[in-house]
């Protein structure tokens, strides 16, 4: 099964405190060796970064090492993504948690995710 990380859990992956912090999620993600992260994250990342919302403690621009160390792919953002049709229709609103549910959608993932909204869509990996 293919998982994709959303934001919270990359961070935590980075961080190293997956364990402690999301121990459900860090049980789901150690039943697959196919994990990614949405470009989609690193932008969130980088807005929230550059508004002084979020310390993450290395630079931006060290975000794919950061993927790589992890053993985590990164999905670029494609047209494909964007243009889909959410079925079903999701109640979250901020655009980027769309966008993950898009890509998981879109790309035959299951998102792994701490927030309770986003983990009530079909699309959401579940313990």
């Amino acid at each position: 099964m293919r998982l994709l990380v959303d934001t919270h859990i990359f961070i935590a992956l980075g961080r190293k405190t997956l364990d402690k912090a999301y121990p459900v999620q860090s049980a789901i993600l150690s039943l697959s060796e196919n994990i990614d992260v949405s470009v989609a994250s690193f932008w969130e990342i980088a807005i929230k970064v550059r508004l002084g919302k979020l310390e993450i403690g290395v630079a931006l621009t060290d975000l794919g090492r950061v993927a790589s160390a992890n053993g985590v792919g990164v999905i670029p953002i494609e047209e494909r993504h964007v243009t889909h049709l959410l079925q079903p229709e999701p109640t979250v609103r901020d655009p980027f948690d769309r966008l993950l549910l898009a890509v998981a959608q879109v790309d035959g993932m299951r998102l792994v995710t701490n927030d309770r909204v986003l983990a009530k869509h079909p699309v959401a990996a579940r313990s």
